[in-house]
């Protein structure tokens, strides 16, 4: 772990991303997954995001569980990436959702 980063989940995660050769300091794409208990609030969840969050992205998938997945644009700064989980949590939560990870894909 460097310096930079505090050695719990949310910065782990950013170390990983980092030493698979994404540059922490340039604007890439990260995926939050939302781990929602139906498709219904799901979208419920997504229409509130939308409202914070106009530019994110999302879809919705049913696997063992229903997720949604929102793409949002950022320079993923470790104070950053914490602000955003806990903005979706808060959204997510009182329909019974929350913040399942994140990361960053073809970037």
């Amino acid at each position: 772990m460097n310096k930079e980063l505090p050695n719990d989940d949310t910065g782990n995660a950013l170390q990983r991303l980092k030493d698979d050769g994404t540059d922490l300091t340039k604007m890439i794409e990260m995926d939050f997954f939302i781990s929602v208990p139906s498709e219904s609030f799901g979208i419920l969840i997504i229409e509130k995001i939308k409202e914070a969050l106009p530019n994110a992205t999302f879809d919705i998938e049913e696997e063992e569980d229903f997720t949604c997945y929102c793409k949002i644009s950022m320079i993923p700064s470790y104070d950053d990436v914490v602000e955003t989980e806990s903005l979706l949590n808060a959204i997510a939560k009182p329909y019974g959702g929350y913040i399942d990870g994140f990361g960053s894909f073809g970037n």
